[in-house]
């Protein structure tokens, strides 16, 4: 619990004062029944109690040409201290760090706390720069977003799905892997529909169809949507089918025939055995 002992005059007079403690000092001068008010209480969300030693800091600082201290993950709390409490150049200050800080190594950050801060235009430029970066976003960083989030960047109008394929179905099958308890029918075929995913890869095809089983998808008799993400792991997986089989013969297998062959065990046996059939048909055609 943090105590910080406070002086009015640099909350509520002069240049940076906060227009809240300006008027909250005057209420307790003089309540309307005479007595002295002694008492407040701020609610805040937990996430911007980060930023008060920052705002407190610009506050008291007599410069009248210093900027606020802020980095990454206190910038947009602080623009919401400097709304909350009528602090514009606060809010100014915050911004301004936050318009040289934002890239594509900070932007997940700030689309996270531009969500929980619902700064909704914030929000889609944060968005807009993880779409145009998103295969060189680390996936450290990437599969920390709420599934919405990801939406939100894979939908984004800068998103360009021609880019790297092959890069862009690697990334959302990690992230499924990241948060597969936290995806939804609906929200797994929105990541992985033909808009976003252009090219299913081999290595991830076995693994697309045992996540649409882990979901409860029957995928002979589901909606186009999943139907159709079926059809295109199926026509992938022939190459995996092979590294699978070598790897079962001969004992030994790399990290990719590892997981095709884990993923291949989970599946139905009806399945396994389409997949096998269109393997060995494949193979003929060659």
């Amino acid at each position: 619990k943090e105590q910080y002992h406070l002086h009015k005059v640099n909350l509520a007079v002069g240049l940076r004062s906060c227009e809240y403690f300006s008027r909250l000092f005057r209420k307790m001068k003089s309540s309307s029944d005479g007595t002295h008010l002694r008492e407040h209480t701020i609610e805040l969300p937990k996430s911007s109690l980060q930023a008060i030693p920052a705002m407190l800091d610009y506050l008291y600082d007599p410069d009248p040409t210093v900027q606020v201290n802020a980095t990454t993950t206190t910038a947009i709390p602080l623009r919401y201290l400097g709304t909350y409490l009528g602090n514009p150049l606060l809010f100014d200050s915050a911004t301004r760090f936050l318009q040289m800080d934002l890239r594509k190594e900070t932007a997940v950050i700030y689309l996270q706390q531009a969500d929980t801060y619902k700064q909704k235009k914030l929000a889609e430029v944060c968005a807009r720069v993880c779409a145009e970066s998103f295969t060189q976003i680390k996936m450290t960083s990437l599969s920390t977003l709420q599934p919405h989030l990801m939406k939100m960047v894979l939908y984004s109008k800068y998103f360009r799905p021609d880019t790297d394929s092959r890069a862009i179905c690697a990334k959302v099958a990690s992230y499924c892997r990241c948060q597969d308890k936290s995806i939804s029918t609906k929200m797994f075929l929105s990541f992985t529909s033909e808009n976003v995913m252009q090219q299913i890869c081999p290595e991830e095809a076995l693994f697309f169809i045992q996540f649409m089983i882990g979901l409860g998808i029957d995928v002979s008799c589901d909606n186009q949507k999943a139907g159709r993400l079926y059809e295109r792991c199926i026509l992938a997986a022939p190459h995996m089918m092979e590294e699978v089989i070598n790897s079962s013969s001969k004992g030994r297998a790399g990290r990719i025939a590892k997981n095709a062959s884990g993923s291949y065990a989970k599946l139905p046996p009806h399945i396994k055995v389409q997949l096998l059939e269109f393997a060995l048909t494949q193979q003929q055609h060659l």
